[in-house]
């Protein structure tokens, strides 16, 4: 890849930024595709994310993907909201253009994609789910369910003060709270648990899938991708449930950000494999 003055910049933010394969898939992307532009992760800190998000046109880039914990500051940043991010109440993806910040979300697509490509079933008679936080990231999966005719959404997390706003991402589910010592209670019954807090980034803070109590031939999402096989999916498959790891959901939600930037859809198993082979480097 030849770099120069005239190469575009994009990037991913959040914090923790450094587990990120984002810019694996991306550059893979811009490669096949012949543009001229580059694709970096920045780690984003301080009290003001706001402002911090604002002045990155500033420094030259032209878009980015936004991860944990700045999407519903990136929303909230932006001038131009697209009517999904706005319902969901955050966003994974700005376009910067004409002094203008656009916000959009792709998270919930990326979600739906994930499962239909891994298990194409998870769709059929509604029922019941479960989502473990309620970040972000809760938030667009719960938008994605809403619209997969789900009836139930429970989720548990560990500010239940958080909860209550979740209501807003569905239109016709039913979102119960359930404090996080009762995760287990909240998961019964469930034909779908997905794991959309951070727990699992690293092997000091293993999450357990609640599932004793689920329905049978649940699947359990983990959103969490790096390490592939998180603790929570290998405690799933344990108790008998499928597993589906995060990272057809990070594909999927990155192919469509491309498309909003650059206009053309990437092949989403190239962006898959280049993840891969990166995931497999560093755990060897």
């Amino acid at each position: 890849m030849k770099i120069s003055g005239a190469t575009a910049l994009y990037a991913v933010i959040g914090d923790p930024i450094a587990h990120s394969l984002s810019p694996v898939i991306h550059n893979q992307w811009l490669k096949d595709a012949g543009i001229d532009a580059l694709y970096a992760a920045l780690r984003l800190q301080g009290n003001d994310p706001e402002s911090l998000i604002r002045a990155l046109p500033q420094i030259g880039l032209s878009g980015c993907n936004v991860t944990i914990p700045h999407k519903e500051a990136a929303l909230r940043a932006a001038n131009v909201k697209d009517p999904i991010a706005l319902r969901i109440g955050a966003a994974n993806t700005l376009r910067f253009s004409n002094n203008s910040i656009e916000a959009f979300n792709t998270d919930a697509a990326g979600f739906s994609l994930a499962l239909d490509a891994a298990t194409p079933h998870w769709r059929h008679g509604g029922g019941k789910a479960c989502i473990l936080g309620a970040g972000g990231s809760a938030r667009a999966v719960i938008a994605a369910l809403d619209a997969a005719g789900f009836n139930e959404i429970n989720v548990a997390n560990r500010t239940l003060a958080r909860i209550a706003p979740l209501a807003e991402c569905a239109a016709k589910a039913k979102i119960t709270a359930f404090a996080w010592d009762d995760r287990t209670k909240a998961a019964s019954g469930a034909k779908l648990i997905i794991n959309a807090t951070s727990l699992g980034l690293n092997d000091k803070d293993p999450l357990d899938a609640p599932a004793e109590d689920a329905a049978p031939n649940a699947i359990a999402f983990d959103l969490v991708y790096k390490p592939i096989h998180t603790h929570f999916l290998r405690s799933a498959e344990t108790k008998g449930l499928q597993a589906v790891d995060g990272l057809g959901m990070l594909v999927h939600q990155a192919a469509a950000a491309f498309e909003i930037w650059f206009g053309k859809r990437p092949d989403a198993d190239a962006g898959r494999m280049a993840a891969l082979a990166q995931l497999t480097g560093a755990q060897t």
